[in-house]
């Protein structure tokens, strides 16, 4: 045993709170993720980053519009409203992967942010700064939104 600062620690020499702040932030904050259903803060914290941007096209009567994933973001909540802020423009994060792996999901997101009667996602992503692009694309009719009234907006 190690004598430290007037007490005997069992811990190799350091102080019992530094044990528990390296608790903490190595193993109860990122496995929170699973329990609280974000995930991006679990295990993938420490996954591979890599770049990638999201783009949004919508159609609205037959024009077209291209809208920023900052507006999804506005829309969304927790570590979703962090990888869709900013990501119109190349991102450095390891959120690329699950972006793409719920794109159908955030059609409905895009659908709801824009009031667009068709959305199409467009995520490109790239593994190192000179790897080639990687493309998934996901293209929806948006639902028909109903107004306060009980009637359907246009």
């Amino acid at each position: 045993m190690v004598r430290s600062g007037g007490f005997e620690s069992r811990w190799g020499g350091h102080q019992p709170s530094h044990v528990v702040a390296a608790l903490i932030l190595c193993l109860l904050i990122p496995g929170s993720g699973w329990l609280f259903g974000d995930p991006e803060l679990a295990w993938s914290m420490y996954a591979k980053s890599a770049s990638f941007r999201l783009r949004v096209d919508t159609t609205t009567e037959g024009r077209h519009r291209t809208i920023p994933a900052s507006a999804l973001a506005a829309a969304a909540t927790g570590s979703l409203r962090t990888a869709l802020s900013g990501a119109e423009h190349f991102k450095f994060t390891a959120s690329g992967p699950s972006l793409r792996r719920n794109l159908g999901k955030l059609t409905l997101l895009a659908c709801e942010a824009s009031r667009a009667e068709r959305v199409k996602l467009t995520l490109e992503e790239r593994s190192t700064l000179d790897a080639p692009l990687r493309s998934s694309r996901k293209e929806a009719r948006c639902p028909t939104f109903v107004g306060s009234a009980g009637r359907e907006s246009q």
